[in-house]
């Protein structure tokens, strides 16, 4: 460790010199003052406090965002799941009284129209009508993963009570789900 005294003398001596590096430059007529100057050598500050601490609140926060993020994309698929139930349900309480009279009137052209409207649907790939357990009239392209099905009874209140028709099949995709939950999650970091 160096004195304050001799620190400061080296300085002065480097100025003199012109010599605030780690090579000797004299500049003045005087190249003995120089040459018994050695250049003041700092430690190098690889480690410092302020370094490491700031290194530590760089990760935390990054690990926190991602943290947070994983959250919201999870949250957010959850909600696009529900989405998907609730639109199904919606289908099973608009749709499946003229998918019935249809069915009962053997209307082929209005029941595949009405399987039509139901891919018009938000996520809907898949509908169709099953009567006797054999597909009747299907629209749309099954999938196989990565989708919320759900089948329907169609019944008709006819002169002796309920009938059961078939049943209503119906498809939500949801293989895209995961990515745009994901995506949006991190575009709010963007």
């Amino acid at each position: 460790k160096f004195s304050t005294r001799m620190a400061s003398r080296r300085i002065f001596f480097a100025c003199i010199c012109g010599n605030i590096g780690c090579t000797p430059l004299p500049i003045t007529s005087n190249p003995a003052a120089c040459a018994m100057d050695t250049p003041l050598k700092l430690p190098p500050r690889t480690n410092s406090i302020s370094r490491r601490l700031l290194r530590q609140v760089a990760l935390l926060s990054l690990s926190l965002a991602l943290a947070l993020a994983a959250i919201q994309a999870a949250l957010s698929y959850r909600d696009e799941i529900d989405s998907a139930r609730r639109t199904l349900k919606l289908i099973e309480t608009t749709q499946v009284p003229g998918i019935s009279e249809s069915l009962w009137d053997f209307n082929n052209e209005t029941l595949a129209a009405q399987l039509e409207g139901i891919l018009h649907y938000r996520r809907i790939t898949f509908a169709a009508v099953y009567a006797d357990g054999q597909p009747a009239l299907e629209a749309g392209a099954k999938k196989e993963g990565n989708a919320v099905t759900t089948e329907i009874p169609i019944t008709h209140a006819g002169p002796t009570g309920e009938q059961r028709l078939g049943s209503l099949v119906v498809q939500a995709d949801t293989s895209f789900l995961l990515a745009d939950a994901a995506g949006r999650a991190l575009g709010n970091f963007a």
